[in-house]
């Protein structure tokens, strides 16, 4: 019981450092939270996606995930559609609230298409008085990378960008203009998150020019075998 006792008044102090070290960031937290009151996804999937059971047919579960980390860690940004912050009214509330450029995962944000495979929707935001522009390879956005944490204080990096060679010509780079007062949806992969017991939170970063946009944090379940790569023995270091 006592042990029970500490262990409660622990994490009560660690998140009283946390809001204390962070007031912006939980001012935030107390925006969306208000505006946002769909259901949230669950943070664990009960079934391997499509594209997962793909690599399975011929490698084993943790092969492929100590093996070919750089199918799983790869950030795929597609844009979905752009709207008018005024026309959606989770991000036209935040924004009444929130005068500034930002990323927003929403609560429900797990998505499926047809052909199987899963998504994580999230929001870039231009709530300013500036033109914004959204780097773009093809149809997907870049500078798009992500990252982990068991304490929200040390952030190790989780996906990030690796285009694909045929892009290497340079035609397919362009940059979409983000006018005040639009939004940009988007989805991006996530046919290899969501599995596991290990619960870690998450979140996304966009890096804007020479400012870095930084969304709410989320928890997103994940296999043993995927945080062995971010283990203090890897080169990944703390963003």
């Amino acid at each position: 019981m006592r042990r029970t006792q500490l262990k409660v008044s622990l994490t009560i102090l660690a998140s009283i450092f946390l809001l204390a070290c962070n007031p912006n960031q939980n001012n935030d937290m107390l925006i969306f939270s208000a505006c946002d009151t769909d259901s949230p996804s669950q943070s664990k999937k009960e079934e391997f996606s499509v594209a997962l059971n793909y690599w399975l047919e011929e490698n084993s579960l943790e092969e492929f995930f100590l093996e070919k980390p750089n199918k799983w860690k790869d950030s795929k940004a597609w844009r979905e559609r752009k709207g008018l912050i005024q026309n959606e009214p989770i991000l036209k509330c935040i924004s009444e609230k929130k005068k500034a450029a930002f990323l927003y995962i929403p609560k429900s944000r797990f998505k499926k298409i047809p052909i199987g495979h899963e998504y994580l929707k999230f929001y870039i935001v231009n709530n300013t008085n500036e033109l914004l522009s959204i780097p773009s390879i093809d149809n997907t956005i870049g500078n798009i990378r992500s990252e982990i944490s068991s304490d929200q204080r040390s952030w190790l990096r989780f996906q990030e960008e690796t285009p694909d060679p045929g892009f290497i010509c340079g035609n397919s780079f362009w940059e979409d203009e983000l006018k005040p007062g639009e939004f940009i949806e988007i989805n991006l992969e996530s046919d290899f998150m969501g599995f596991g017991d290990s619960t870690v939170n998450y979140r996304i970063n966009f890096v804007l020019g020479e400012d870095t946009l930084v969304s709410n944090t989320i928890p997103v379940n994940l296999l043993d075998f995927q945080l062995k790569i971010f283990s203090p023995k890897t080169e990944e270091k703390p963003i």
